[in-house]
C-alpha cells in the first residue's frame, strides 16, 4: 500500500486507475464491469408510494423519466407462486441475506439473494423495509389509513392543509389503487372470527373499532373463498405477497399506469450508490446494476437535469446524508439526516380466553382508535396470523405519537450512514398503549398482551431524515439545491398521527408533484 494513505484512499485511486486504464470497465470487487452512461431527463430513486407517484405524475407530464429501483419485479404467476409462504419462508423472502430478515419468521439459512425484506440495523432500532418494484406495497399488510383532523395537525406544520389533503390527494390515492373495505356478509363469515371479535370487544368497552381500507380486491377474495382460486389473504397471507394476485400493490396501479404512458422506464436490481451535483448544472446518479444473487453486472453513471429521491426513509435519508458528508452536494443544510422516528409502533399479541380461529382470514381490515387516551392518542390493528393452529391470539400492531426523534450519522471509518434512537423515544405512546390494553380487556374475553418487541426493537413504519420545512421546503424541494426533490417518507418528521404512513405518503407526493410540474417544469 502507498505510504501516508489510507486504506479507502488507496481503493478509490486503484479503482480509478483499473477505469482508466479499461476505458469504460470498473472494478466491483474483484471483477471488472462495464460502465455504462446514460442521459435522462429526470431520475427517480425508488418505487414505493412516493417514487410511483412521482414516476406516474412525470410520465403524464411527458417527461422522460427512468425510475432506479434495487428491487426486483414480482409479476403473478399462473401456477400461484410468486411469493414464499410466511409460515415456510425461503430465499425470495429475504434481500441479499444469508439468513431470514423479517422479523417473526422461522429462521431459516440460503443462499442470497434480491428477496423481498431488509432488516436494517441502528444503535437502538432496526427498521424492517421492503425490496421491489412496487417497494414496500409489495410487502406490507395493505392496511390503509389516513389521520383525522386533530391529530394531522399535531405532527404536521400549518404549511400543509388538511383540507386540501382530505379533498384532493387522499382521495386521489385512493381511487388510484382501488382502495376498499370488507363487507359485512364477508365479516361475518367463521373465517373472519377473530376480526370480528376485535371490533366487538371494541364496542363492549366503549372503544372505538371500525373496519378500514385495504389495498385489496375484495373481489378475488371472494373467489378465494368460492373455491375458484387457491386462497392466500383468507388464510392470513398478507405480508409477504399475496399470491393470487389480491394485493393491489403499486406496481399493478401506479407503476403500470406510468409505464404505458411511453415516457417512463423502470430499471430494476439498480442499488445507487452516490448522487452528486455537476458543476454546469444537473446532477450525476451512480448505480450497481446487480443478478438477482447480488453480483454486479454493471456500473450504470445516469445525468439527469431533474432527481427525485423516493427510496424510502431510510434509503433516502442514508443517500443525502453520505453525500453531504463526502462532499457531493456540499450546500445540503444541517437538518439533513434528523427528525426520524418510528412512527410509534409497537407490536402485541392479545390473548383470550376463546377462541379465535385458525389460519385467521385477512387481509387486515379492522382497527381500533384510542385517541382520546388520557396518556396518548393510538391506533391498534388487528393482523391476522397465518398460523394453521388455534393460539388464541390477536397480533396487534399500535401506532402512537413519538415524542423524542432519532438521526443518521455519517461513519467515516465504514464509509456507511447509520441510524441513532433514544431507548425511550416512544416510551409515551406505549404507555398509552398498555392503558388501552386494559380497557380492551375490561369485560370481554381479553385476558393479556405479549410485548412483542420487548427484547427487539424494530418499526415497518421509518419516517424523516428530509423533513419537510428543514431539509426541504413545504413541497419537497431540497433546500439548497434547484431541481432535486424528496417525495417519501423522509418528509415526514417521524410520525403519521397513528397512522400507517402508506396512505398519507402517497397522498403527500401527489401534492408535491402537483406543484413541482406546475411551477418546475
Amino acid at each position: 500500500m502507498a505510504k501516508g494513505i489510507t486504506r479507502r484512499e488507496f481503493l478509490d485511486r486503484s479503482k480509478a486507475l483499473i477505469a482508466g486504464a479499461a476505458g469504460s470497465y470498473y472494478l466491483a470487487g474483484c471483477q471488472q464491469v462495464p460502465t455504462i452512461q446514460e442521459t435522462h431527463a429526470a431520475v427517480v430513486i425508488g418505487s414505493g408510494f412516493g417514487g410511483s407517484v412521482a414516476a406516474l405524475r412525470l410520465g403524464q407530464a411527458g417527461v422522460e423519466t427512468v425510475v432506479l429501483e434495487r428491487g426486483r419485479r414480482w409479476p403473478i404467476t399462473p401456477t400461484f407462486d410468486t411469493f414464499p409462504r410466511m409460515m415456510d419462508p425461503d430465499k425470495r423472502s429475504s434481500w441479499l441475506s444469508y439468513t431470514t430478515q423479517f422479523p417473526g419468521l422461522k429462521f431459516r439459512v440460503f443462499s442470497k439473494y434480491a428477496g423481498l425484506v431488509e432488516q436494517v440495523k441502528g444503535i437502538g432500532m432496526d427498521v424492517v423495509v421492503g425490496a421491489a418494484v412496487g417497494g414496500s406495497s409489495v410487502v406490507y399488510g395493505a392496511m390503509m389509513l389516513h389521520p383525522t383532523p386533530a391529530l394531522f395537525q399535531q405532527v404536521f406544520p400549518p404549511q400543509v392543509s388538511y383540507a386540501e389533503m382530505a379533498d384532493v390527494y387522499f382521495p386521489m390515492v385512493k381511487q388510484t389503487m382501488g382502495l376498499g373495505k370488507i363487507s359485512d356478509a364477508l365479516l361475518a363469515l367463521p373465517k373472519y372470527k377473530s376480526s370480528r371479535l376485535f371490533l366487538e370487544h371494541a364496542q363492549q368497552t366503549g372503544l372505538n373499532g371500525q373496519k378500514i381500507y385495504s389495498a385489496v380486491d375484495w373481489n378475488v377474495v371472494q373467489q378465494e373463498l368460492n373455491g375458484t382460486i387457491p386462497a392466500s389473504a383468507t388464510i392470513g397471507e398478507s405480508v409477504l405477497g399475496m399470491n393470487n394476485g389480491a394485493k393491489n400493490s403499486l406496481d399493478r396501479n401506479y407503476l403500470k399506469l406510468a409505464e404505458a404512458t411511453g415516457s417512463v422506464a423502470i430499471y430494476p436490481l439498480h442499488i445507487v450508490r452516490e448522487i452528486k451535483d455537476l458543476p454546469g448544472g444537473g446532477y450525476l446518479v451512480v448505480s450497481d446494476r446487480i443478478d438477482v444473487e447480488g453480483n454486479v453486472t454493471a456500473r450504470l453513471e445516469i445525468t439527469c437535469t431533474y432527481l427525485f429521491l423516493a427510496a424510502g426513509s431510510v434509503g433516502t435519508s442514508k443517500l443525502l446524508v453520505r453525500a453531504k458528508a463526502k462532499g457531493m452536494l456540499p450546500n445540503l443544510n444541517g437538518e439533513v439526516g434528523k427528525h426520524w422516528g418510528n412512527n410509534g409502533d409497537h407490536l402485541f399479541l392479545r390473548i383470550l380466553s376463546e377462541k379465535t380461529g385458525a389460519p385467521q382470514a385477512g387481509p387486515p381490515c379492522t382497527a381500533i382508535f384510542h385517541h382520546d387516551n388520557p396518556i396518548a392518542p393510538v391506533t391498534f390493528e388487528h393482523g391476522p396470523a397465518p398460523f394453521e393452529f388455534e393460539t388464541y391470539g390477536q397480533p396487534m400492531l399500535g401506532m402512537g405519537i413519538p415524542q423524542k426523534s432519532g438521526k443518521f450519522y455519517y461513519d467515516s471509518i465504514s464509509d456507511t450512514v447509520r441510524l441513532t434512537w433514544p431507548w425511550d423515544g416512544d416510551q409515551k405512546a406505549v404507555s398509552a398503549m398498555w392503558a388501552s390494553h386494559a380497557k380492551l380487556n375490561a369485560g370481554t374475553s381479553g385476558l393479556f398482551a405479549l410485548d412483542m418487541n420487548a427484547f427487539h426493537k424494530y418499526t415497518y413504519h421509518p419516517l424523516g431524515g428530509a423533513v419537510l420545512g428543514k431539509a426541504c421546503d413545504y413541497y419537497g424541494r431540497v433546500l439548497g439545491y434547484s431541481k432535486m426533490y424528496v417525495v417519501d417518507a423522509a418528509l415526514i418528521a417521524g410520525s403519521t398521527a397513528c397512522c400507517n404512513p402508506a396512505w398519507t405518503v402517497g397522498a403527500l407526493a401527489e401534492r408535491c408533484m402537483a406543484k413541482i410540474l406546475a411551477q418546475d417544469f
